[in-house]
């Protein structure tokens, strides 16, 4: 766990003092962090950095919590889904229209 917030967390946020930090500078680092195309890792940073936000609230190093303006269904980029084989051809959209699937004949 420290070591995913030594990793990706302290290089953007580690020098500022906690009651410094805002929202938008932790949606940049998270941002950054997603461009890296790990998600689920992004979404456990938010986590840990919104307990050490209330940690910080807890022991006065903080008045809030910055980290829970952020949520991650609405700032992150959503995942592009796409069910290739259950699609017909025809009706594929632009995402499926790449695939190189071929079906099959009897």
């Amino acid at each position: 766990m420290i070591a995913s917030l030594e990793n990706d967390v302290f290089p953007f946020i580690g020098a500022m003092p906690i009651a410094d930090i805002k929202a938008p500078v932790l949606l940049n680092m998270l941002r950054k962090i997603e461009a890296r195309g790990v998600r689920d890792t992004t979404k456990r940073i938010l986590q840990r950095v919104r307990a050490v936000f209330q940690y910080g609230i807890l022991y006065g190093a903080c008045d809030r919590n910055p980290a829970a303006d952020i949520d991650s269904a609405t700032a992150l980029k959503a995942r592009r889904l796409c069910a290739r084989r259950a699609c017909p051809r025809s009706s594929c959209r632009s995402c499926c229209a790449a695939s190189t699937l071929t079906r099959a004949t009897p």
